[in-house]
């Protein structure tokens, strides 16, 4: 077999022509011809409407073939390309995929200029650029649009940037054809990227936020906003801007678009916030599946540890949990699934701190050990979680196998990382009958745990059916209407006749809470919107390639539909490519050099995940608790810690990148954070499954009211479910002292967090305190917002609690350190600093 495509040579090769070049397999492969990118996006409502310039210059001393991989949202309709030379537009024309690549091939040998723009997997295609001239510049220019995704009261535009290196599994080498871009040495030249997002009025926007790049932001003269980078960024990690909306329950929107055969519409409906409701879901089994691959290493493993170890604290007695780690081998943490109780959690908390990234990614058999485990209690719903950054090849067959066995169980994924699979991960939530998050590194983790909570305690609406009054329907998707869960809203694309001047009206019918619920709304009139016409387009072949890719072979059928489809909505798919030549230019008779294009490592990865050699990898796995025990594949061992083989046989040649383990990134290493919400993080990592802080009365209160003071509770924020159990526990345990005090304090702005005021006599008559008579003087300055402290600096430990818990802003002029553990020391002079 042959070597990966990402494995370079030991010495690489410097050519001569141009300095950071490098042969890699007779093909030249260096950064320098992608000079520059430009992004444009108009967002209005869910719509975005998005071109991508991209500037090349080739510099050889002869023509150049320039080849390029890049990234695009999975859920974006590629709808034109074309190329520029100097004043010269050549517009590309879409094709079957073969026609255009005859075409394109036959420009090349008769040394015509010419672009090929293809798709290679969804969410990846590639642009070729024949018979660039020494020194010319040439501009690739694609545009699509996109519905942007709708997510916790927010739109989120995401444009992937960066290549996460695939993992192809040794057994099925074909996965992995034309998908790898030639990894950029370090310090090498790479063509930097300007965004430009224009924000139309229409919907209540929040101000734009992005967890992923600095941003500036200018109002425009039309009531919008013109959204871009602060400064030019690398290619090298997602970009996502996030627009909160103010909105209220069942908030629908719909936009309508015509066409010759009828019209289109896309309808968005905002589902009812049941967040405060207090039902307890049945008791249930959760599998957590962390990928431990050479490609999490660094980063993004330790940010897959912590977000597991959040979910572990949000599970509920009577609830059950497995843990599975895969990379080659798949191991579980015990051979069946373990009660949620504190010790239990505690022991997991300790193996997951000696997880470190290595070893390839055989996601498939990760899923296949998922679906398949202890089937115990077979009465408790299941719900599968995988943690991974999705970076395989196996995108077709790992839908397969969860089309094969998934049953009744949901699957759930987090996707991690600077460059993450987006579209794998959605298609395995989605056909899962779940939902997907996706964190960069250092990102809220806690927030996206309450969400997935939230979502898998009850669907908000279920059992979803629409009709029409006056209008006929067809072609809708989805199809079935799925569940709608907390936060994210129902999409609705589809097509529409209508006849006449009567009222049209279409009416979603569901269930909320086993109480049924109807929802109306009017079709506005239809405008020349070809966004709404490309999302219907997409949406219906996006439904005909996932049958496809679900039966594992296209049939002629089917991939009859896909291309017929594409062609006439001129849209890229598998099928179909853009091919743009110039037939007046005549460049060369001789085959132009090839240039791959090289790509920068994504940021926060560790380059020693994608090198070295699978026979020396092997030799170093070691088991995390007890040495594991062969077993074949597809069984399960009876030891504690059981793991299943999916690596090759040792004789044969691993054509995938190899990988080593990186440096073990610790979860505890790092000095205490200084950034509330980072201490807001350590806090909730640290907290017990029944509420409490290390069993101490006065702890836990102290952390509460640092919660509640940063602007969560429990209906409100990303840690409701801490705010929730700590106040449940600080009810059923009196104190004494100062102790009380905050347990006191801590309860009544709970309440007032409520909208309520208590008093003197609430607080007697529903805590029953446990406190002095100096003590209860010093609680009704509490409850009257008086300071307790009359001083400008604190010196004593008392001196520091009292002002805290009055929220007093004075100066400290000893460590607290001296006084109180690291963690608590943090805690208090952070209440005291925010005051």
């Amino acid at each position: 077999m042959s070597k990966s495509r990402f494995q370079r040579p030991p010495t690489p090769k410097t050519d001569s022509l141009f300095p950071g070049c490098l042969i890699v397999s007779g093909d030249l492969a260096s950064s320098l011809p992608l000079e520059h990118t430009i992004v444009k996006a108009e967002i209005t409502g869910p719509l975005a409407d998005v071109s991508v310039t991209q500037h090349f210059t080739n510099p050889l001393r002869e023509p150049a073939e320039l080849t390029y991989l890049f990234p695009l949202p999975h859920t974006a309709a590629l709808s034109s390309f074309e190329i520029r030379l100097g004043s010269r537009v050549i517009h590309g024309e879409l094709q079957e995929l073969e026609t255009a690549r005859r075409a394109y091939e036959d420009a090349v040998q008769q040394g015509q200029q010419a672009g090929l723009a293809e798709q290679r997997m969804e969410g990846l295609y590639s642009v070729s650029l024949a018979n660039v001239l020494p020194g010319e510049a040439i501009y690739a220019i694609f545009r699509y649009h996109e519905r942007i995704k709708f997510d916790d009261n927010a739109y989120e535009f995401v444009l992937p940037m960066g290549l996460t290196p695939k993992y192809h599994s040794p057994l099925h080498p074909e996965e992995g054809d034309g998908v790898d871009a030639p990894l950029a040495t370090p310090g090498e030249r790479i063509g930097d990227v300007s965004i430009e997002v224009l924000l139309h009025p229409g919907l209540p926007y929040g101000d734009p936020t992005s967890p992923s790049h600095h941003l500036a932001i200018e109002e425009t003269r039309e009531g919008g906003l013109r959204i871009y980078l602060a400064s030019p960024a690398l290619p090298d990690h997602d970009f996502v801007l996030r627009l909160p909306v103010t909105t209220v329950e069942n908030v629908l929107s719909a936009w309508r678009a015509t066409g010759e055969n009828g019209d289109y519409f896309l309808a968005i409906l905002q589902p009812p916030d049941i967040r405060s409701e207090t039902t307890e879901p049945l008791p249930r089994q959760f599998i957590f599946v962390l990928d431990r691959s050479g490609s999490m290493g660094g980063q993004p493993i330790a940010q897959a540890r912590n977000a597991l170890r959040a979910c572990l604290r949000t599970l509920n007695p009577g609830d059950e949990f497995a843990l599975q780690l895969f990379d080659n081998v798949v191991e579980w943490y015990k051979p069946a699934f373990t009660p949620v109780t504190q010790s239990e959690v505690d022991a997991a908390d300790r193996f997951l701190a000696m997880v470190e990234g290595r070893g390839g990614t055989e996601i498939v058999g990760a899923l296949h050990e998922a679906l398949t485990f202890s089937k115990t209690n077979a009465e408790k719903l299941r719900y599968v979680v995988f943690l991974t950054d999705g970076a395989v090849s196996a995108d077709e067959r790992s839908l397969r196998e969860i089309n094969r066995l998934l049953g009744s169980a949901r699957l759930f994924t987090f996707g991690i990382g600077p460059s993450v699979n987006r579209p794998l991960l959605s298609r395995i939530a989605s056909l899962g009958r779940g939902t997907s998050e996706f964190l960069q590194l250092d990102e809220d983790i806690e927030g996206a745990v309450i969400r997935f909570q939230d979502r898998l305690a009850f669907p908000a609406l279920t059992d979803l059916q629409l009709s029409a009054e006056n209008v006929k329907l067809w072609d809708i998707y989805p199809s079935p209407l799925p569940d709608a869960y907390v936060g994210q809203p129902v999409v609705v694309t589809g097509r529409i006749k209508t006849s006449g001047d009567y009222t049209q009206r279409l009416t979603l019918k569901g269930q909320r809470a086993g109480e049924p619920m109807e929802i109306h709304f009017g079709l506005p009139y239809a405008a020349d919107n070809p966004a709404v016409t490309h999302a219907w387009a997409q949406a219906r072949l996006d439904t005909l390639i996932e049958r496809s890719q679900q039966e594992g072979k296209s049939s002629e059928r089917s991939r009859s539909e896909i291309i017929g489809l594409a062609l006439d909505y001129h849209l890229a798919s598998p099928y179909t490519a853009f091919v743009a030549i110039d037939r007046d230019s005549r460049i060369s008779d001789g085959k132009p050099r090839r240039v791959r294009i090289s790509q920068p490592l994504p940021q926060g990865l560790e380059i020693a995940g994608f090198s070295g050699h699978p026979r020396a990898l092997m030799s170093q796995m070691v088991s995390l608790s007890m040495p594991p025990t062969p077993s074949p594949r597809g069984k399960q061992s009876k030891d504690m810690n059981m793991s299943v083989d999916y690596s090759i046989a040792p004789d044969m040649d691993l054509p995938a990148f190899m990988r080593k383990r990186p440096q073990h990134v610790s979860d505890t290493e790092a000095a205490l954070p200084a950034n509330p919400q980072d201490l807001l993080r350590l806090l909730a990592r640290a907290q017990k499954l029944d509420g409490c802080w290390e069993e101490d009365v006065e702890h836990t209160a102290i952390a509460l009211l640092f919660f509640l003071r940063q602007g969560q509770t429990t209906t409100r924020g990303s840690f409701r479910v801490a705010i929730q159990r700590a106040s449940l526990w600080l009810r059923q345990h009196p104190a004494s002292g100062l102790a009380e005090l905050a347990r006191l304090q801590a309860l009544v702005e709970l309440e007032r967090s409520f909208g309520q005021n208590p008093d003197i006599a609430w607080v007697q008559t529903k805590l029953k305190p446990n406190i002095t008579p100096e003590e209860n003087a010093l609680l009704s300055h509490l409850l009257a917002g008086e300071p307790l402290l009359q001083t400008s600096q604190i010196v004593t430990a008392d001196e520091l609690r009292l002002a805290a818990l009055a929220g007093q802003k004075l100066s400290i002029t000893s460590n607290p350190a001296q006084w109180f553990p690291p963690e608590w020391a943090a805690v208090w002079k952070a209440l005291v600093d925010q005051a």
